[in-house]
């Protein structure tokens, strides 16, 4: 789920069942920051309950899967999935420089 507060862009999710399924989870939401989606926003007092420790002022708005067959959706996982396959060609590329996922995104 990404959030998308005044200063700055929160991505939480579940836990995954492998770090490359979490990565793609990431991505995914990435790809709804990078494409400035506005799929669909929560309602506050929603938010706030997933999120209880935060100002309710802060919150710009939430966005969160509806399905996969929204043009949304499809064009964010679509990134995902190219963003995922540069990040493995670098990895392959340069490894002597250590470029993964997990160092930069944990």
């Amino acid at each position: 789920m990404w959030f998308a507060f005044e200063d700055r862009d929160l991505i939480a999710h579940a836990p995954t069942r492998s770090p490359l399924h979490r990565q793609q989870v990431v991505l995914h939401e990435f790809g709804h920051l990078i494409l400035d989606d506005n799929i669909k926003t929560l309602h506050v007092e929603t938010s706030l309950a997933l999120i209880p420790n935060v100002d309710r002022s802060a919150i710009h708005h939430v966005l969160h899967r509806r399905s996969f067959t929204d043009p949304g959706e499809l064009a964010a996982e679509l990134l995902a999935d190219r963003l995922a396959t540069r990040i493995m060609q670098g990895t392959q590329r340069l490894a002597s420089e250590h470029l993964a996922f997990a160092e930069v995104f944990g």
